[in-house]
């Protein structure tokens, strides 16, 4: 089962942790799909719950999350 989400206590709960993003190049715009892993996938969920350079509390609440 496949769930797209942007909620972090659903992706916390995932057995894989897919980070899906847009690249742009020159006039042209690519969909491109990253496995995360370990520290990236801690990190990502942190960015979920708080935004981008999530602090360190963040980081221990994704913790939590993950465990």
């Amino acid at each position: 089962m496949i769930s797209i989400t942007h909620l972090p206590q659903v992706a916390a709960k995932a057995n894989k942790h897919f980070f899906v993003y847009k690249n742009h190049e020159k006039e042209k715009t690519f969909t491109e799909i990253k496995t995360l892993s370990g520290d990236e996938r801690l990190h990502e969920i942190a960015v979920m719950l708080s935004g981008n350079n999530p602090p360190k509390e963040e980081l221990e609440n994704a913790k939590r999350l993950l465990n």
